[in-house]
């Protein structure tokens, strides 16, 4: 069972119940941010303070950045999904187009695999929410 949602600064969006199905489908799951490339958040669904959760996405939104350069620098294709595992805290990050991400904060203990394919699924109605074109690397 998910805990108990933060009280939203936002008003909801199209995209509030997309995100609050990813929040609520695997314990551990902190918040789910979508987020543009400039680092301001389109919508979220949280446990945690929104700001916080906001703050976390924009941070991790340069790492991706970076990881993307790198990986196109070094000839590896383009950089789309990146996890990164702390003592406390899981962050997973996905592009959903070459615009916009998908931020998972979560507790050490979310299964990855069954994440990642919810992920899957989550960007997938995000873009069909925006009218976003599936990116060329999906």
């Amino acid at each position: 069972m998910a805990s108990t949602e933060a009280q939203r600064d936002l008003d909801p969006t199209a995209f509030t119940e997309i995100l609050r199905g990813l929040w609520q489908m695997h314990e551990g799951v902190l918040a789910a941010v979508f987020v543009d490339s400039l680092g301001e958040s389109v919508d979220y669904c949280s446990s945690v303070d929104p700001f916080e959760a906001k703050v976390a996405a924009a941070t991790l939104l340069g790492v991706m950045q970076q990881c993307i350069t790198i990986s196109e620098q070094l000839a590896l294709g383009t950089g789309t999904a990146l996890s990164i595992r702390c003592d406390e805290r899981e962050f997973f990050i996905q592009r959903v187009s070459g615009d916009y991400l998908l931020i998972v904060v979560a507790s050490d203990h979310v299964p990855d695999a069954a994440l990642r394919r919810a992920m899957d699924r989550v960007s997938h109605a995000l873009r069909l929410e925006a009218d976003m074109a599936a990116p060329p690397w999906h």
